[in-house]
């Protein structure tokens, strides 16, 4: 097994400052969200996590409003590597997908369970610059990479 492989390396960077502001975007659509009830929100996300899980977010509208953010405050970028930040909006969109189906299918306490646990992964990142996608990534490569090594 490639056990030395912990994370996705990218050759892109990105700056985590954009990231923790993300999350903390996202927490706050999240908790909009959850008060109004609306799923509008939750598709807005759906849509925006797409578009930076397949490597787009120079057209993400949430990218931009971090980086806009950033520049008025004048904060240094932060340059890390993007492969842990792409593999986070994958499943930052699978979390959005989740809500939709479930909200879709009636089933609503389930799509609340799967936002509020969205909402904590998304303050996690944003308050304590704590990314748990990026924690799980290495058991997901194993999982899906372990029958290539035997």
């Amino acid at each position: 097994m490639k056990k030395n492989i912990i994370c996705p390396i990218s050759n892109k960077k990105i700056n985590e400052n954009v990231a923790r502001i993300n999350g903390g975007l996202t927490s706050l659509i999240l908790l909009i969200s959850l008060f109004t009830n609306s799923i509008v929100p939750i598709l807005f996300l759906s849509i925006d996590f797409l578009i930076r899980g397949l490597e787009l977010s120079k057209y993400s509208i949430l990218s931009k409003i971090s980086n806009i953010i950033l520049n008025i405050f004048h904060v240094k970028s932060i340059m890390i590597n993007a492969g842990t930040k792409i593999f986070a909006s994958r499943v930052g969109f699978l979390f959005s997908i989740l809500i939709l189906l479930f909200y879709f299918l009636n089933l609503i306490y389930v799509s609340i369970g799967i936002g509020v646990v969205f909402l904590i992964c998304a303050s996690l990142e944003s308050f304590f610059n704590y990314c748990v996608a990026c924690k799980i990534y290495p058991y997901f490569y194993m999982l899906i990479y372990h029958s290539e090594d035997k």
